[in-house]
């Protein structure tokens, strides 16, 4: 974890205004919907200050108001889906942060500055069956991912053995199995600060084979509710892409990042029907005051839907935008914070709902790296700052997110239970200047069979990113 140089008190008087010059900064990148659609309320401004340490027995309180609108109607009904089973068995544990294993990391392959893995990983998906001759190092399979920044084009590569070391020359190389692809035609132009998720999962509803699900945005999208999700096929010669779709109608600030399997027992007693797991947290706090997650089944609504339908979607998280006058907030939740993708573990008797990313640590602020706050200038470039930063992976408890799914608790309030930090595993720590430095996590993948969570480090290896490999425990 990087340590920057005390604040100094000039700015400890400062930061009460942050909030204000963020407001001023981001004014209406949610568009401000009409009441009764799910996003919340303009209020006072929130609270910026973080608390690294996040309570590991958090108890819910389940008496709370739950009467939340997300105006996305979703039929939970078990005839709604032939998986549903009222009968099925579900862990009853919880994966504590300390069954969470580091292996090592392995390097993927180089294949240009301008092109290939360079400046990229957005996103990363396991496929069970790929690499089908690989298997005896341990670690069958292989990944789909995204690469440069610029095109966000996707492969496929090999998973060799993780190797421990600081040293990214001591690692393994993944190897590539198919070539980067553009998956998403003219869909979109240029893109400023990418967002995508991507997610293998088996045939679904009339489907004849498994699809790879995505999403797709970017930094600047205040234009709000466009569709922004879609699927193709393994195939990379002939992706065959279908897309692109709402996500229940919801701004695409909450929905269009981080893409997951949610598991087919929960997902049969609390959303049947919907297998996949979205969401987005924006930094600063514009799509809400941490991760927003929601259950989608687009199979449901067609084989494929309709490009530009809106499908359903069930809310899991959701916490409140940040100038509510709420207390709907994660917590520990700064301005600096971000969450980049998520995993639905589960091992042996144990699961957890994983979101990993970045989280500030102490007063945040909105402006520049040395303490000076917009609209004053200062050093570099202008963005959301903290004291100092931790890359995490928060744990929910599933049965939170279940309670949320049938309506006995509202979406923002279940808070995580636990934590587990993975900076000392990261490679490359980023100068004190350099905007992105709470950037460190991009993506993740999950190794259901196995309990193996891969996540990326985007400038793990120069500009190149390194895949460090945790194994889950129940």
């Amino acid at each position: 974890m990087y340590r920057p140089r005390p604040l100094s008190q000039a700015l400890a008087g400062r930061v009460a205004v942050t909030l204000a010059a963020a407001v001023a900064a981001c004014t209406g990148f949610l568009g401000r919907p009409p009441a009764g659609d799910g996003e919340p309320d303009d209020g006072d401004t929130a609270s910026a200050d973080g608390d690294a340490d996040v309570d590991t027995d958090v108890d819910a309180d389940t008496d709370a108001d739950t009467d939340v609108d997300t105006d996305t109607d979703v039929d939970t009904d078990s005839d709604a889906d032939s998986d549903a089973d009222a009968d099925v068995e579900l862990p009853t544990n919880v994966v504590r942060p300390e069954s969470i294993a580091y292996e090592g990391a392995f390097r993927l392959p180089w294949l240009g500055e301008d092109q290939g893995w360079a400046w990229g990983g957005h996103a990363l998906t396991y496929y069970p069956d790929g690499d089908s001759g690989g298997g005896g190092d341990g670690f069958p399979g292989s990944l789909f991912g995204v690469g440069h920044d610029w095109s966000v084009h996707v492969a496929e590569v090999s998973i060799p053995a993780p190797v421990r070391s600081r040293n990214p020359g001591d690692l393994d190389t993944a190897t590539m199995i198919q070539d980067f692809t553009d998956i998403i035609g003219p869909t979109f132009g240029y893109f400023e600060g990418p967002r995508v998720g991507l997610e293998y999962l088996p045939p679904q509803g009339d489907q004849a084979t498994g699809k790879l699900h995505f999403s797709m945005g970017q930094h600047f999208q205040e234009e709000g509710r466009v569709p922004s999700h879609g699927w193709f096929e393994l195939d990379l010669s002939s992706p065959r892409t279908a897309g692109l779709w709402s996500i229940g109608g919801l701004h695409v600030y909450r929905t269009n990042d981080y893409v997951f399997e949610i598991p087919a027992g929960w997902a049969s007693v609390n959303s049947p029907g919907l297998r996949l797991a979205t969401g987005r947290y924006r930094d600063g706090g514009n799509g809400g005051r941490g991760p927003n997650l929601y259950a989608y089944g687009p199979w449901r609504a067609g084989n494929p839907p309709s490009p530009g339908a809106t499908v359903e979607a069930a809310p899991l998280l959701q916490y409140s935008e940040f100038t509510a006058g709420d207390d709907h907030t994660l917590e520990g939740w700064t301005l600096a914070d971000n969450w980049v993708c998520g995993a639905w573990l589960e091992a042996g008797d144990a699961a957890a709902v994983a979101i990993v990313g970045v989280q500030g640590i102490g007063s945040s602020w909105y402006g520049f790296y040395d303490g000076t706050v917009w609209p004053d200038m200062g050093p570099g470039e202008r963005g959301h700052h903290a004291e100092d930063y931790a890359a995490r992976i928060l744990l929910y408890d599933p049965s939170d997110l279940g309670r949320v799914a049938r309506g006995e608790m509202a979406p923002w309030q279940p808070q995580p239970y636990g934590h587990r930090d993975i900076g000392e595993h990261l490679l490359h720590e980023m100068a004190r200047d350099e905007v992105s430095l709470y950037r460190q996590l991009r993506s993740c993948a999950y190794d259901r069979a196995r309990s193996i969570l891969y996540v990326l480090e985007p400038f793990g290896d120069g500009t190149m990113p390194v895949v460090h490999v945790f194994r889950v425990s129940g």
